[in-house]
């Protein structure tokens, strides 16, 4: 069993994190693994389960400028302390098919890489953006997995928009 706490942005509700996951150990149901799905721009600050769980698992979107336009969307200090803290992770990145892109992501992974641990417990996935219909196409989606996979990154299809469109609430 795993419980998955995800967006919006769960690092802003530390708190009630730690209470859910106190409320379900209280009841002997805690999961034997915890994710955090967040884009890794919040601290640790209050967050305060590893006692709770077997496992932690932080999943980090962090945002790409030349997809999204956040010009602070990766914030190293607070992966590495997601590192530290995590028994295992993901760094994932959405990504729009651009040049400009890759040369971001490969600029980032220049400092990523040292943060990240050889023993493989985290692990880079890249996922094509997928928003509009053109995203979804065959072509499309082959560039950006034949070039992921030929820079060692994990691919994952964001199966959820082509099944349900991106829409709030689906």
């Amino acid at each position: 069993a795993q419980l998955c706490f995800t967006g919006g942005e769960p690092m802003l509700y530390q708190k009630s994190i730690n209470e859910i996951c106190e409320l379900l150990h209280d009841l002997v149901i805690a999961p034997p693994q915890i994710t955090i799905e967040t884009n890794a721009t919040i601290p640790l600050v209050d967050l305060n389960i590893r006692l709770l769980t077997q496992h932690l698992h932080i999943s980090c979107s962090p945002k790409l400028y030349s997809v999204s336009g956040e010009a602070r969307g990766i914030h190293y200090d607070v992966i590495t302390q997601y590192i530290e803290e995590a028994d295992s992770g993901a760094i994932k990145f959405v990504h729009n098919g651009s040049e400009a892109a890759w040369d971001e992501i490969d600029n980032h992974m220049e400092q990523i890489a040292n943060l990240l641990d050889t023993d493989r417990r985290w692990q880079v996935w890249i996922m094509p953006v997928g928003s509009v219909l053109d995203s979804q196409n065959p072509e499309f989606l082959g560039k950006i997995a034949t070039e992921a996979l030929k820079r060692g990154f994990w691919i994952s299809h964001r199966t959820h928009i082509s099944v349900f469109g991106n829409r709030v609430g689906s």
